[in-house]
């Protein structure tokens, strides 16, 4: 099964003006924050700590041009900012790999994904890379295919917790109904 992984697309970047600071003031202050900033490592739920009505803005770039928010975006590395419109064609996939947080940016209801689900890596065709006997990440990266066919969107223990990856499913998904934002990249390790 073909894997991908998650790239910032057209965008280059993320379209919020909002960062995990701010939302940790919204979400119950500097305890809240401490628990978000060790969330990509703990990989722990964070709907128990949510709250209705968090608020955030886009970047000006997109107020002053005008430009239509994407659907799916990158935020904060290992998450995405969906709209209404990708939830309605993907959902199920984010429903079943995590959790789908209400935002609203500028009156428009978004979701945060918070990605809880990791493909298992193939062993024989992962491989680490060292530089003068010291391990310094991967230099291949495979998942078993049997274990993400019905894992539409996962994260890898081995490759850190800033990539997401998706199978060929999401993909087709994505680009059937014509969903903008991110992109997609075959090469798994390459930089983000």
């Amino acid at each position: 099964m073909k894997v991908y992984k998650i790239t910032s697309g057209e965008l280059k970047q993320g379209f919020l003006d909002f960062d995990r600071h701010q939302l940790a003031q919204q979400l119950g202050g500097d305890e809240v924050e401490d628990f978000l900033f060790d969330q990509p490592l703990t990989n722990a739920s964070i709907l128990p700590i949510w709250k209705e009505g968090v608020v955030c803005s886009p970047l000006p770039y997109f107020e002053q041009q005008g430009v239509p928010f994407p659907d799916v975006s990158r935020w904060g590395g290992h998450m995405l900012i969906i709209s209404e419109k990708a939830k309605s064609v993907l959902g199920g996939a984010f429903v079943e790999t995590g959790e789908l947080l209400p935002i609203t940016v500028n009156d428009i209801p978004m979701f945060l994904y918070n990605c809880l689900t990791y493909g298992k890596e193939d062993k024989e065709l992962t491989t680490n890379e060292y530089s003068d006997g010291i391990l310094v990440g991967l230099k291949t990266l495979a998942f078993e295919p049997d274990d993400i066919i019905n894992k539409p969107i996962f994260k890898s223990k081995r490759a850190g917790t800033t990539r997401l990856f998706v199978n060929q499913h999401f993909v087709s998904v994505f680009e059937e109904n014509n969903l903008t934002g991110v992109g997609f990249d075959s090469d798994l390790l390459a930089p983000l």
